[in-house]
């Protein structure tokens, strides 16, 4: 029972995984109880970062053990980490940063599940250490000048780091069109948990104000205009949402030209009157056929 249990506290007994005995300790202990939940990917990469999997098959009550172990959940996963590199941060963050991109992927993947968004899976102090973590891809980067569809090369050039700082952008941006600032997500899941988590959302007017336009000019012409052309689809919101940003856009470059230039809305003439092309010739003068 737990009184015995007690009284040989300290002793290298709690058998895992990995055929050692790890000491008997409430207070140091990296022994989590998730060999039948966690997948091999997860159980390996935790390993990799000096946490251990309980050997269940040698335990026969669990229950003599609760308190010893750390239960398969968010809270017990980062009381393991943190444990296995002595509370230093600095030391497991390291450690972290050198993991593959699919070992982080998958690590962020199991921080970020649903059922850890309550105050009693995850309260403040544990939100502020899932931040802190280098496991955050965040957009802009070199994948930020690639076309919409290029989705090899925007993975091969993702960055990782801790999300302090960064923000989400309102859902209706491509990833590659957004700076460093923002956060990239892989589902609407893990949006909302970043929210949960307190990452401040930026709205679409701001996103587009703030992020989109100034990098205009250096995107390839493709993704340029395509963006543009999704933006004007949601005019009726963006400008609910900020009452200068008609006025905003009329100022902007984003109309690509017959030319491929851009340019400002006012600056070019309408291509289906007929008596212009008699007037105005150059195909800088109008919109391209997209437009």
């Amino acid at each position: 029972d737990g009184k015995r249990v007690g009284a040989i506290e300290g002793w290298p007994l709690v058998p895992t995984c990995d055929g050692t005995l790890c000491l008997l300790s409430k207070e140091s202990t990296t022994v989590v109880d998730g060999t039948s939940v966690f997948g091999e990917r997860l159980k390996d990469l935790l390993s990799r970062l000096g946490c251990r999997m309980l050997n269940t098959h040698l335990v026969q009550k669990r229950e003599a053990v609760e308190g010893y172990v750390w239960k398969a959940s968010l809270k017990g996963v980062l009381g393991a980490l943190k444990a296995a590199n002595a509370g230093e941060m600095e030391r497991l963050c390291d450690r972290i940063g050198a993991l593959t991109v699919e070992d982080k992927r998958e690590m962020r993947a199991f921080l970020l599940q649903r059922r850890w968004l309550n105050t009693e899976q995850c309260d403040e102090q544990d939100a502020a250490l899932v931040l802190a973590l280098p496991i955050h891809e965040k957009c802009g980067g070199p994948e930020g000048a690639q076309a919409l569809g290029s989705g090899e090369k925007a993975e091969e050039g993702a960055g990782f780091g801790a999300a302090a700082g960064c923000r989400l952008a309102a859902p209706g941006v491509a990833p590659s069109l957004l700076s460093l600032e923002y956060l990239r997500v892989a589902s609407e899941g893990e949006w909302e948990a970043y929210k949960y988590l307190g990452v401040a959302v930026s709205k679409l007017a701001s996103v587009y104000v703030d992020s989109v336009f100034p990098r205009l000019q250096s995107l390839p012409a493709g993704v340029c205009e395509e963006a543009m052309l999704v933006m004007m689809g949601q005019l009726p919101q963006l400008c609910r949402e900020d009452s200068r940003f008609w006025d905003r856009l009329s100022h902007v470059e984003f109309v690509r030209t017959a030319k491929g230039k851009l340019a400002r809305p006012w600056e070019l003439y309408d291509p289906s009157v007929a008596e212009l092309h008699d007037l105005l010739e150059g195909g800088e003068l109008y919109p391209s056929e997209a437009f």
